[in-house]
C-alpha cells in the first residue's frame, strides 16, 4: 500500500480509507507535500532494513507517517550499521524498540519518548560500560528498552546491583557482557523477590547469591511458580536448607524445571530403585545435576538400557546409584558404548565379574578402550579396572608396550561425549529406539 503513495501529487485525493485514522492519513499527506519525491526512497529503505517487511507493514506505517526517513531515521540506522546491525538485527529491534530507530530525544512514538538515541546509547554501552566490542548488537537487543528508560536509568539499575550484592564494575561487567537483561525492567522486582524467598525459605544471604549470579545471571528470571514449587519440594523431601543453599551454589539449573518433571527427578532412585531417602538427598546436593539433567527421558532411558538391553540385575542398577550416581549424570552414548565395550569385546559378564559397576565410572574415551585394546594386543591377563585405575606410566611399564604403540591406540578411539546437558536434541541424539524407551518406560512405571 505504502509504496503506491508516490503516485499521489494531489493530496487531496489520497485515500484516507487506507489509513488507520485520519489524523494518520493527515500526517502522511504533509509528508507527501513536504518531499514527495522521496517517499519512494523511504519504502525502499525500510523494505532494505527490515525482514518480512509486509508483515510489519502496520508498524512501519505508524513511524512512516510521523517521521522522515532521510532526517529523523537514517542517522540511528547508519550508526547501528557501524556496529554490526543488518537486517534481522533492524527487525528484532524494530518488533522489540522501534523507538532505537529514531534520532532525536525528543521524538515520541506510540506514547513513548526516546530518551537516549543511538550516538548516546552506543557510546556508553561501548565507553561506560566497556561492553567487548562484538557483543554491543547483542547488548542492545536483549536490553531495547535502554532507548526507552535512558543511559541514565541503566546507570541507576546497575548501581542497585552493585548495593545489593557487592560486585565490582569488573564483576558487573561479566554479567552485562553476557546478560544485560538481568537489569531489565523487572530487575528490582526480580531482585528483591527471589532475595525473599531465599533468605526466608532456606537462610541465604545476597552475599551468597552473589557468585551464583555471577556465573548464572539468568537465575532471577526463573518462573516465580516453578520456583517456589521446586522449593517445596525440596524441603517436603527432607533437603536442609544449607543443603538447598549449596545446591543452588553448585549449579542452580534444576530450579528451571516445572512442577511435573522435577518431581519424576526422584522416581528413578526412590519409587523404582528404593534408594534411601538419606542417600538421593546427599547425592543430589553434592550434584544438582541429578534432577536437572531430564529426568523424564535421560534418567528411565540409562535405566531401561541397563535393565532391558544388558540384563544387569536391578540390584546392581541400585548399586550403581548409591556408590557410582556420576554415571547418571554422563551421557547415554557413553553408558551404551561402556556396557556394549566390556560385554562384547572384553567378554565381562557385566550381572556377575566383580569389576562392575565400579569400572563404569572410568572414561571410556581416555581410560576404558584404550587400556582396553592394550591389554588385548599384548594378551596380558591384566584385569581392566585393575588397568584403569593405574597411571598410564604404571599401565604401560604393566603391559610391557612402547609409549608409541599406547599413543597410536589412543588417537583410533573414538571421541565419546560424557557429559549430558539439558537441552539437548534427544531424538537426535538417542535414535529411532529413544521413543521405544519412553513408551517401554511410561507402561512398566505408569507414568
Amino acid at each position: 500500500m505504502l509504496k503506491n503513495l508516490k503516485k499521489f501529487k494531489n493530496t487531496s485525493k489520497l485515500p484516507l480509507y487506507q489509513f488507520s485514522t485520519q489524523s494518520q492519513a493527515e500526517l502522511v499527506k504533509n509528508n507527501i507535500n513536504n518531499s514527495s519525491d522521496n517517499i519512494g526512497n523511504d519504502i525502499s529503505a525500510y523494505q532494505n532494513l527490515i525482514l518480512n517487511f509486509n508483515h510489519h507493514k502496520n508498524q512501519v506505517e505508524s513511524i512512516f507517517a510521523q517521521f522522515n526517513y532521510e532526517t529523523d531515521i537514517k542517522p540511528a540506522v547508519e550508526h547501528l550499521k557501524s556496529i554490526g546491525f543488518n537486517q534481522t538485527f533492524f527487525t528484532k529491534l524494530f518488533v522489540e524498540q522501534p523507538l532505537g530507530f529514531l534520532s532525536a530525544k525528543s521524538q515520541k512514538l506510540n506514547g513513548k519518548q526516546l530518551q537516549s538515541d543511538a550516538f548516546e546509547v552506543v557510546d556508553f554501552v561501548q565507553n561506560k560500560l566497556k561492553i567487548e566490542q562484538s557483543l554491543v548488537k547483542h547488548f542492545l537487543l536483549k536490553l531495547p528498552e535502554i532507548f526507552e528508560v535512558g543511559t541514565q536509568e541503566i546507570e541507576n539499575r546497575i548501581q542497585f546491583l552493585k548495593d545489593t550484592f557487592g560486585y565490582s564494575d569488573e564483576e558487573v561487567r561479566h554479567i552485562l557482557n553476557y546478560y544485560p537483561q538481568i537489569i531489565n525492567n523487572q530487575y528490582k522486582t526480580n531482585i528483591t523477590e527471589k532475595l525473599y524467598i531465599l533468605q526466608n525459605w532456606i537462610q541465604m544471604t545476597p552475599q551468597q547469591l552473589a557468585p551464583v549470579l555471577h556465573k548464572h545471571p539468568w537465575f532471577l528470571n526463573i518462573n516465580d511458580t516453578d520456583f517456589k514449587t521446586n522449593l517445596k519440594t525440596l524441603t517436603s523431601r527432607n533437603f536442609k536448607p544449607e543443603q538447598i543453599c549449596q545446591m543452588i551454589e553448585k549449579d542452580p539449573q534444576f530450579l528451571t524445571l516445572n512442577k511435573v518433571n522435577f518431581e519424576k527427578a526422584f522416581d528413578i532412585p526412590s519409587k523404582v530403585l528404593n534408594v534411601p531417602n538419606k542417600v538421593y538427598v546427599q547425592h543430589m546436593t553434592n550434584d544438582p545435576r541429578l534432577i536437572s539433567i531430564c529426568p523424564t527421558t535421560l534418567m528411565p532411558v540409562k535405566y531401561l538400557v541397563m535393565v532391558q538391553d544388558y540384563l544387569i540385575p536391578e540390584k546392581i542398577v541400585r548399586e550403581i546409584y548409591i556408590n557410582y550416581p556420576e554415571v547418571f549424570v554422563k551421557s547415554i552414548g557413553s553408558l551404551k558404548i561402556k556396557l556394549k565395550y566390556l560385554s562384547e569385546r572384553l567378554n565381562l559378564d557385566l550381572a556377575n565379574d566383580a569389576q562392575f559397576p565400579e569400572i563404569l565410572k572410568y572414561n571410556y574415551t581416555e581410560v576404558i578402550r584404550p587400556r582396553g585394546e592394550a591389554i588385548l594386543k599384548t594378551q596380558n591377563i591384566l584385569p581392566i579396572l585393575e588397568a584403569a585405575k593405574m597411571s598410564e606410566e604404571e599401565f604401560i611399564k604393566k603391559v610391557e608396550i612402547s609409549q608409541e604403540e599406547f599413543n597410536k591406540i589412543k588417537s583410533q578411539v573414538n571421541y565419546s561425549e560424557e557429559l549430558d546437558y539439558k537441552r539437548r536434541d534427544f531424538h537426535k541424539h538417542f535414535g529411532p529406539s529413544y521413543q521405544k524407551y519412553l513408551e517401554e518406560y511410561n507402561q512398566k512405571f505408569n507414568q
